[in-house]
């Protein structure tokens, strides 16, 4: 149950064929709500706040739905229950569904928490704020360099990245890596980084910046977020910045 705010939470994890049969259920009563003419996202989110597992391995991909046991990506769970829902309702009402406005989203506040219930509310946001809004702060500041470079006649800016970084963190993209990956016990990252890994990386960032952060500048840092995003909703530098983080 979620409506009336009951905790629902990640417990679990999955690698084999088939499903547990909790999330059998889940998906059957997914398909029953749409088929009856059930809203189509609040089906979804009704189905993500009673899902237990945390990831998964769907034809030798890795789905990974909660980031660090604390963070939760409701979006690419609901895409993942959608993709079993193909042929129920049309594919353009269920792609209406899944591709959220995350800003509207989070807008929803007791709304989405009744629907999540608490747990996976607060793991939502620490989503949206831990990785979604940090994303987007680091390529605000990276679009800020290069502005001021551009401003003073420098055409081409190669490092904009690791100067967005030594402003918000203190240090370099490598040398922040490099010791997210020894807290965390991982070997060195030479190449490309998994999704998963590089959300992981970005909350990683965002938890290291708090340790430190004085409470004005980073209430200031959220809100020069907040204030990206909205600006970037209805422009042409939203698809910039989604082509960046996927």
């Amino acid at each position: 149950m979620t409506s009336n705010g009951e905790a629902n939470q990640f417990d679990a994890t999955h690698a084999s064929a088939d499903l547990p049969q909790k999330e059998q259920e889940i998906l059957r009563q997914l398909k029953r709500d749409l088929k009856n003419g059930e809203d189509a996202r609040r089906s979804l989110l009704s189905a993500s706040a009673k899902w237990s597992l945390s990831e998964e391995i769907i034809e030798d991909a890795h789905h990974c739905y909660i980031l660090a046991g604390e963070a939760f990506d409701l979006v690419s769970l609901m895409s993942r229950l959608a993709g079993d829902c193909e042929g129920v309702i049309p594919r353009e009402d269920l792609a209406d569904a899944v591709f959220v406005d995350e800003y509207a989203l989070i807008m929803l506040n007791e709304t989405l928490r009744m629907e999540l219930g608490s747990v996976k509310y607060n793991q939502y946001l620490n989503y949206f704020y831990g990785v979604l809004l940090e994303e987007i702060l680091i390529f605000a500041t990276e679009d800020e360099v290069k502005k001021m470079y551009t401003s003073n006649g420098f055409r081409n800016v190669d490092k904009e990245t690791d100067i967005a970084f030594s402003r918000l963190y203190g240090a370099n993209e490598r040398t922040l890596l490099d010791r997210y990956c020894a807290e965390l016990g991982y070997g060195p990252i030479k190449g490309d980084m998994t999704v998963t890994r590089k959300q992981e990386f970005t909350y990683w960032l965002f938890k290291f910046r708090m340790r430190s952060a004085e409470p004005a500048k980073a209430a200031s840092d959220v809100s020069k977020a907040l204030t990206y995003m909205q600006m970037a909703r209805n422009k042409s530098v939203y698809l910039s910045f989604m082509d960046v983080i996927n």
